[in-house]
């Protein structure tokens, strides 16, 4: 893990429990120390310790710290006048004190990267994620794209619920798979899992990757038909439209269309339509 990296989760991590960054000093030679302290006695920081909760106040350094992690990061625009915002910044002090520090906890916070912003401070980041009202979360992946966004304060069960929904696909890991930069041989399996996302504009990216090289995901395709979800033969359906294929018979709400002996004739037809297409 880089040094720089080192230092801002413990600066997050006294943040977080004074509640302020201002007179939170640590030095990286400190860091290291401890470090060589802890190697000398042959022990480690502890994985608890480890998956400690950074809380950010910077867009750059919990994006630094998401792509290190291979967590996503939520952003929380809030203001010191807020009411709810003090409520919210409370429940999660609150979760932080009494559930992340524990080593039995199951916190649905390991997965995150947190940045905390004042919208009185940073204007420019209200305005650039168009903040209307506070509190409000933004879920950003690498490139500082919006992935998911609410507004409001209404429960931490709510907030929590929220971001459980968005985890999963908002991952560095996720998103690269969904770029066309990517190897599609190094995602494909991830891309077929991603056909049966919640999110559409998840599962059309992924339709628009598998769909872009038909010889090396055809196979993969018809695969999802055997045994896919619904919406993963949904979107198979619609990708070999895309190639042209017929696939007239075939009903997603109605598995039993999906028989073995159509599959394999309509892989067949696949192959074919393909190698004509050399």
């Amino acid at each position: 893990m880089h040094l720089r990296f080192r230092c801002l989760v413990a600066l997050a991590v006294c943040g977080a429990v004074s509640g302020s960054y201002r007179n939170c000093c640590v030095d990286a030679a400190a860091v290291g120390g401890q470090e060589a302290e802890n190697a000398s006695r042959g022990g480690s920081a502890s994985k608890d310790e480890a998956e400690l909760l950074p809380i950010f106040h910077s867009v750059e350094d919990g994006l630094v710290a998401s792509e290190e992690l291979d967590r996503p990061v939520v952003v929380l625009f809030t203001a010191s006048w807020c009411g709810p915002c003090k409520e919210l910044t409370g429940a999660l002090t609150e979760r932080f004190e009494s559930e992340l520090l524990k080593p039995s906890a199951n916190s649905l916070f390991r997965s995150w990267v947190l940045v905390k912003v004042d919208v009185d401070e940073r204007k420019d980041l209200a305005d650039r994620f168009e903040i209307r009202g506070v509190p409000a979360m933004r879920v950003l992946d690498l490139n500082e794209r919006v992935l998911a966004k609410t507004e409001g304060y209404d429960s931490y069960a709510s907030f929590a619920e929220w971001l459980d929904n968005c985890k999963r696909t908002s991952t560095p890991r996720v998103q690269r798979s969904l770029q066309n930069s990517t190897d599609l041989t190094e995602v494909m399996a991830e891309l077929v899992v991603l056909l049966g996302d919640r999110n559409l504009e998840i599962r059309e990216r992924a339709m628009h990757r598998l769909s872009s090289d038909r010889k090396l995901t055809q196979r993969n395709i018809l695969e999802v038909m055997r045994g896919g979800s619904l919406a993963q033969r949904l979107c198979s359906l619609e990708i070999l439209r895309k190639w042209g294929i017929d696939v007239s018979g075939f009903d997603p709400w109605k598995p039993e269309t999906f028989q073995d002996a159509r599959i394999a004739k309509l892989r067949d037809a696949v192959v074919q339509d393909g190698n004509g297409k050399d």
